[in-house]
């Protein structure tokens, strides 16, 4: 028997699960764990300690064993290659200041990635903001 695309079955599948409760709040945990080690003075990379970064969000899995967290420069002029690679480099230090913020069995796999939320709206306001539309 063959799935039709209106078959109950079928949509359920593609329907992703709601965020829960727990999931929430270790985003939050996390993003104002690894925003406070890089804010101070903790990770012993010059790159690193230097950079301004903000951590604008993070998403972790339903599992919880892996967790995103997006990043972004305050300085424009920073090399986004070398920062993702000193980021990946400076996890362990980072994972420990999570597991002193927070109780889990298992600390999420941190992935890093620089969040171009920000160009993206100021490409959408340029457009509206532009006479000729």
């Amino acid at each position: 028997m063959s799935q039709k695309i209106g078959d109950p079955g079928r949509t359920a599948k593609l329907i992703a699960k709601p965020v829960s409760q727990r999931q929430l709040r270790i985003e939050e945990t996390i993003r104002q764990a690894v925003a406070k080690n890089l804010s101070s003075n903790n990770i012993r990379d010059d790159f690193l300690a230097t950079a301004m970064l903000t951590v604008t969000r993070v998403s972790v899995s339903p599992d919880l064993k892996n967790a995103t967290v997006y990043v972004v420069p305050l300085l424009q002029n920073i090399d986004a290659k070398r920062l993702r690679e000193e980021l990946k480099n400076a996890t362990g230090e980072i994972k420990q200041a999570i597991n002193k913020a927070i109780v889990l069995k298992h600390i999420p796999k941190l992935l890093f990635k620089l969040d171009d939320e920000f160009k993206r709206m100021n490409r959408v306001n340029a457009l509206f903001s532009d006479p000729r539309f």
